[in-house]
Formats: C-alpha cells, sequence, structure tokens
C-alpha cells in the first residue's frame, strides 16, 4: 500500500504560511485523494496568499482547486496518484504572500 506525504514549509515571510490539517494521505495507485490548504495568516495579515505543491512524484499529478486565496480561506488540493510508483512521497504545499 503507498501513501503521500504532505509537508508544510514555511517561506521567508512571516506573515502567511499554508496550513493543512492532516499530515498523512493514502491513495491506491491508480486513486486520488483530496485535502485542505488553509491560510494561517500572521500579524495582522490581511492578504493573498499564492500556493505551489512541489514533489508530487513521476506518474501522479495534483492540482489545487484555487491557487490563491484570501486570508481567511481556503481550497483543496487533489492529487492523483497515476502510476506514481508504491511507496511514500513527501509533497510541499508553499505559500507566498506578494514580495
Amino acid at each position: 500500500m503507498g501513501s503521500v506525504r504532505v509537508i508544510l514549509e514555511v517561506v521567508a515571510s512571516d506573515d502567511c504560511a499554508p496550513k493543512v490539517p492532516v499530515r498523512r494521505i493514502r491513495v491506491k495507485q491508480g486513486g486520488s485523494a483530496v485535502f485542505t490548504v488553509e491560510a494561517n495568516p500572521t500579524a495582522g495579515y490581511t492578504g493573498n496568499m499564492d500556493l505551489t505543491a512541489s514533489g508530487v512524484p513521476t506518474g501522479a499529478s495534483g492540482a489545487f482547486a484555487d491557487a490563491t486565496i484570501a486570508y481567511n480561506e481556503s481550497t483543496t488540493y487533489t492529487v492523483s496518484a497515476g502510476t506514481a510508483a508504491v511507496g511514500s512521497h513527501e509533497i510541499t504545499i508553499t505559500g507566498e504572500g506578494p514580495a
């Protein structure tokens, strides 16, 4: 059985970061899974956050329902395992506010 790990990365800016309520997602080869990504603003931040994902394994794909969210919103990320190799893979979700 395979699984997909979700790792949160805090970027240089201390005004916003993504928050994912789950840390481990299991999905069958060829199947898909959906998880929520929330904005996690600090210090009174009220801007938008642009989301990116890296580390999606070869043979799999992933997509945000909305890759830009406001400081008080959330979105979903769908991972389709496709033909990705069985085993653990780390996907890093990164959120950045305006420069």
